[in-house]
């Protein structure tokens, strides 16, 4: 009996099939391919590839012939394991580097692609041949090896653009199907990329991982991982993406590119059930975006959608968007802004029919009752987060309102839920203006936080007072009132404590309980005594453990200390530097995040303030001792310098300098220790006064000179640079009368400043201690 094969043009004696495995283990005469050769198998292990070395001309060469040998048994590799991991070191070694590759390989899997798309092995084989195409490694090659007697007699190979828009033909009537396959969804989110000319920017605090199998270390056997720590990781959520200029392939220019996008996204939301279904009801489209392999499928349709839109037919509008100048900063949970789709664009279309949104009305029947159930779901939550991310501005005051974000009660229930308490934390880190912001807080955000339900640590809802403080910070909002709700919540912990003690004491005694009507006035906690509880430090139990610390409440304290003005921070500042000890200030320095958040933030803040001024001052003095051991840590060294920098005046610096030059031999060690001896100039501190100022004024230019380069470019990315006035020429005479009274001035103020200043110095340089060291053996033990 004959079937028609891997899709409806191309048959074969090997069987064909109709349609495709829903992911169930069933398996419906897929269009296979033969079983490859034992002797083929042994000839690719045999080669010399190194995937990590592919500019080596020989490697290269093999690689190619390689591909052109095993042209006629290119499927049948792909479902191999061993196969598929030479095919895949082969692809790339060659693809970016040789379009004829590229070509020989496409070609090979032409007609097999449903069924290695649903292929373990092949699967991965397919999406690595398509994420290369678009690549181009250095100048593009003519393949002159190529043009051999033997490929005279072969046929032309179809190019490129052809090749990879027969793959979406296809995979695209199949599209619903492969995307709750758990190999399938994989292949589709890598062909919507490459249709759309983008790709997955990796962030840089991850690590590449492109072997694929045995390769990787046997992993232990997982915990079951509960939603809230799975959803608080937010990797499927923050997904960057760029535009990728390929020399090979431009799919803005091709008509036919764009239609097998808008095909493909068309099939995959159910476009053309939804446009017979008038009522626009939820059904399949939402479920779908609940499914573990779906959801993240349509998260890429969003996002792929958006950056097309973006580029089709003004290229500029790319470089107008915010996130190009946007910092991000992973250890504070900053990211960078995504852009932003437009109303009536293909992006806008797709949200709306996952949200069943009636676009002609101002009635939404089901969208309310779809937002709400979508936040419930971890996949489904995940696809919310990201119409949050990319929405228009008018659109997402729309969502606000239809999805009860600003009602208490129903905010309430966001917050209370494990899995949506993740869509406000986004809702609050996306608030586009400060009256959205102002809202949130007043009705929402503060109740929550002054009953203590935020504030305690069983509730695991840190993220959400972090988001409120960052939020507060962004928009210059409720800072005072954020303030007390804090104080107020930890109040009212303290009190449903004191609550359960007594009455366990009264149930020991054997008394009757009895029930409090009258309501006590809430506490009001110190704010210092407030950041210890939301830092929650535990010293390292034995030497080379980790210093616990609370992420959340890092970042929460990290944005308490940019609130404006400076004296509502006077109380989070002697938290850190009183409530401390000595040994959790010194894990904080030494940790990343703790330094990051906590000490960066002192230390970068206005530190002319006299609050901060006091701060850096009293944490000089509360880590006295410590300073050396914390110049060779790797981390440690980092809070050295910058609150070198902080300190005002000469005379806290020359205490600060003293303390470290009395272990300059241990400071010129490690690469660390000699860092900080040229930062704070220790090796000119032993010389002599006059020579350390010298040393530190020439410091202090140069930062200077090189914080003036890095405004002026930031100004001119901004466009905000000005053109400076011209000064006007003056007369010889003019010009040499003002010069001499000028300088006379400047000879009387200077010589002030000069006795006060040195004076200063040289009574702390005479009471220390000045460590007995020739200057020739320090210099001889730092060379």
């Amino acid at each position: 009996m004959t079937k028609n094969v891997g899709g409806p043009d191309r048959e074969s004696a090997y069987g064909n099939c109709e349609n495709v495995a829903s992911g169930d283990g069933g398996d419906e005469a897929l269009q296979r391919p033969r079983r490859p050769n034992a002797d083929t198998i042994s000839y690719v292990r045999s080669l010399p590839l190194d995937a990590e070395n592919i500019n080596d001309e020989n490697t290269l060469m093999a690689a190619k012939t390689a591909i052109y040998e095993i042209r006629h048994e290119t499927a049948s590799l792909a479902g191999d394991e061993l196969g598929a991991r030479c095919l895949e070191t082969m692809a790339r070694i060659t693809v970016p580097r040789s379009d004829r590759a590229s070509r020989i390989l496409l070609t090979g899997l032409q007609g097999y692609h449903l069924h290695l798309a649903t292929h373990r092995y092949g699967s991965h084989v397919v999406q690595t041949i398509l994420q290369l195409c678009n690549q181009a490694a250095g100048s593009q090659e003519k393949d002159e090896d190529d043009d051999d007697d033997e490929e005279d007699n072969e046929e032309e190979l179809a190019p490129l653009s052809d090749l990879i828009l027969g793959v979406a033909r296809e995979l695209t009537p199949y599209a619903t199907q492969l995307a709750v396959h758990v190999c399938g969804s994989h292949v589709l989110r890598t062909l919507l990329c490459v249709l759309g000319g983008v790709e997955v920017v990796q962030p840089p605090h991850q690590k590449s991982a492109n072997q694929r199998g045995r390769d990787k270390p046997k992993k232990k056997k997982k915990k079951k991982v509960d939603p809230v720590s799975e959803a608080q990781a937010g990797g499927a959520v923050q997904l960057e993406m760029r535009h990728m200029v390929s020399p090979r392939i431009d799919p803005q220019s091709n008509d036919a590119w764009k239609d097998a996008l808008h095909l493909l996204a068309s099939e995959l939301t159910l476009a053309n059930e939804m446009k017979s279904n008038k009522a626009n009801a939820p059904g399949e489209l939402q479920q779908l975006a609940c499914h573990p392999g779906a959801g993240p499928l349509l998260m890429v349709l969003i996002r792929v959608l958006t950056l097309v839109d973006q580029t089709d037919g003004n290229n500029d509008k790319v470089k107008d968007t915010k996130c190009v100048d946007a910092i991000a900063d992973h250890r504070l949970g900053i990211h960078k802004p995504e852009p932003l789709y437009e109303v009536g664009s293909e992006a806008d279309a797709v949200v709306k029919r996952i949200l069943c949104w009636q676009t002609n009305t101002n009635e939404q029947p089901f969208a309310s009752d779809v937002i709400f159930g979508l936040s419930g779901e971890s996949r489904g939550s995940h696809v919310l987060e990201t119409i949050l991310r990319t929405c228009p501005d008018p659109f997402y005051g729309s969502l606000l309102d239809c999805g009860g974000f600003l009602d208490p009660k129903s905010f309430s229930d966001y917050v209370e839920h494990d899995v949506s308490n993740f869509v406000i934390q986004t809702l609050l880190a996306t608030a586009r203006n400060q009256e959205q912001a102002e809202a949130l807080m007043v009705h929402c955000i503060e109740p929550l936080i002054a009953s203590g339900y935020v504030l305690d640590k069983s509730n695991r809802r840190g993220g959400v007072l972090w988001r409120a403080t960052e939020l507060a910070a962004k928009f210059r909002v409720r800072q005072e009132a954020l303030l007390n709700s804090i104080r107020s919540g930890y109040g009212a912990l303290q009190k449903d404590q004191s609550t359960a003690t007594e009455q366990d004491d009264s149930k020991d005694d054997g008394e009757k309980k009895k029930k409090i009507r009258t309501k006590k006035k809430a506490v009001l906690v110190d704010m210092k005594d407030c950041i210890p509880m939301l830092l929650d430090v535990k010293l390292p139990a034995k030497d080379g453990d980790r210093l616990g610390l609370d992420v959340l409440g890092a970042r929460t304290v990290h944005h308490l200390l940019r609130f404006n003005p400076t004296r509502i921070c006077e109380g989070t500042l002697q938290g850190i530097t009183s409530n401390l000890s000595q040994e959790q200030l010194e894990g904080i320095a030494k940790d990343g995040l703790g330094s990051r958040c906590i000490m960066d933030a002192i230390l970068d803040g206005p530190t002319k303030d006299a609050a901060f001024s006091a701060a850096v001052e009293q944490l000089m003095e509360r880590l006295s001792g410590r300073w050396v051991g914390l110049s060779v840590d790797r981390v440690g060294h980092h809070t050295v310098k910058k609150l070198f920098r902080a300190l005002n005046g000469f005379e806290h610096k020359a205490t600060f300098t003293a303390e470290l030059a009395n272990g300059v031999n241990r400071l010129g060690g490690n690469a660390m220790g000699r860092t900080i001896m040229e930062a704070c100039a220790v090796k000119e501190f032993l010389e002599g006064e006059q020579v350390w100022k010298t040393a530190l004024s020439k410091l202090e230019e140069k930062e200077n000179w090189l914080d003036d380069i890095v405004n002026s470019g930031n100004k001119e990315q901004a466009g905000g640079v000005k053109k400076r006035k011209r000064k006007r020429k003056k007369n010889n005479d003019e010009s040499k009368v003002l010069s001499s009274e000028q300088h006379d001035s400047d000879d009387d103020e200077n010589g002030i400043q000069k006795e006060s200043t040195s004076s200063n110095v040289e009574s702390v340089m005479n009471t220390l201690t000045m460590p007995a060291v020739p200057l020739k053996k320090i210099r001889t033990h730092s060379e």
